[in-house]
């Protein structure tokens, strides 16, 4: 038994050592492979900021168009509602000024004073007061 013992953890060191020496091995291929492609890695890295930047810079115009149009809408928008203002205050106008042709009249536009005179003036002269009175 206690030899099986032994060689159970014999066996389970030497998979241990083996694991650990795969890891070390792997490492050492990843590290070869990535100062073999560094060269490779700048360049693709600098293609991904010229791409990067060549794309922040389409999205900036895309924006920048964006605004100018939404601008431009907005300044279309002022105009329209400019211009239908004026349209309803002229017709208000045009409405006011039938309506006030279109009213009656209540009087003859004179001041009371003035219909006092226009008043005596009319019998003023003797044959008027004269045809005024009734005849019996």
């Amino acid at each position: 038994e206690e030899r099986a013992y032994e060689a159970q953890q014999l066996a389970k060191k030497e998979r241990k050592e083996k694991k650990e020496e795969k890891k070390r091995l792997k490492k050492l291929r990843k590290r070869q492979v990535d100062e073999a492609s560094s060269d490779e890695d700048e360049e693709a890295i600098q293609a991904r900021k010229k791409a990067r930047s060549k794309h922040d810079r389409d999205q900036r115009a895309d924006q920048e168009a964006e605004d100018d149009l939404e601008a431009r809408l907005e300044e279309l928008r002022d105009k329209q509602r400019e211009e239908d203002q004026r349209e309803k205050e002229e017709f208000e106008e045009r409405l006011r000024e039938r309506d006030d042709e279109q009213t009656k009249k209540l009087g003859d536009g004179l001041t009371k004073e003035q219909r006092e005179r226009a008043k005596a003036r009319k019998y003023e002269t003797e044959e008027d007061r004269n045809a005024m009175l009734p005849s019996l």
